[in-house]
């Protein structure tokens, strides 16, 4: 490390200077700073959740804290190796199904010559992906109970007239709501467009 020339300006003297010249700077950055702040640092408080007895009305500082007993609770519970079970299946089985369905999608519109039909087409596959979670879930719940669409389509070919209340079509549904929320967006990144001319 080069130890600074004798005489040179302190690097205080400098920080000052330079705030001084490109103080517009320094100000529009400020929103930045304080989107990260209020986004991403201060939820990260509500961790402390995790090690306490939490009670709302208590908040997180009047909470008993109980250190790693939550944990311990959890990983020593009966359904622990159930629940792990579940999740590392139904990740599986979105991978399985997404991944190369956004990489074939893509290869579809990829053939598709006529530039009206291509955008119309990729602009109709992404708009599911912009939908609230909660809008979405209020569909799949009209769509799969008795009466909905894709309900009297598992009828009509001899499944169960309600889906959403039948337990081995939950992974099903949780994957195939997944496909369709992002199926256009995920594809996005493998669409050739040619430059124009």
């Amino acid at each position: 490390m080069s130890l600074p020339k004798a005489g040179a300006p302190s690097f205080g003297l400098r920080a000052r200077r330079d705030f001084k010249q490109n103080w517009a700077v320094y100000l529009m950055l400020l929103p930045v700073i304080a989107w990260f702040f209020i986004f991403c640092y201060m939820p990260m408080g509500g961790i402390v959740m995790a090690f306490e007895n939490y009670k709302f009305g208590k908040g997180l500082l009047g909470s008993q804290w109980v250190g790693f007993k939550n944990f311990t609770d959890f990983f020593g519970s009966y359904y622990f190796t159930r629940l792990l079970g579940n999740t590392l299946a139904l990740s599986v089985y979105d991978l399985c199904v997404s991944f190369p369905a956004s990489i074939i999608f893509a290869l579809l519109l990829n053939e598709v010559h006529n530039r009206f039909f291509k955008r119309t087409i990729q602009t109709v596959s992404y708009l599911p992906y912009f939908i609230s979670m909660v809008v979405v879930c209020g569909l799949v719940k009209t769509f799969t109970e008795s009466g909905g669409v894709v309900a009297l389509i598992s009828q009509a070919l001899g499944g169960p007239s309600e889906l959403i209340s039948n337990p081995g079509a939950f992974r099903s549904i949780v994957v195939g709501s997944n496909l369709w929320q992002n199926l256009g967006y995920g594809s996005i990144i493998y669409i050739y467009l040619p430059l124009e001319a």
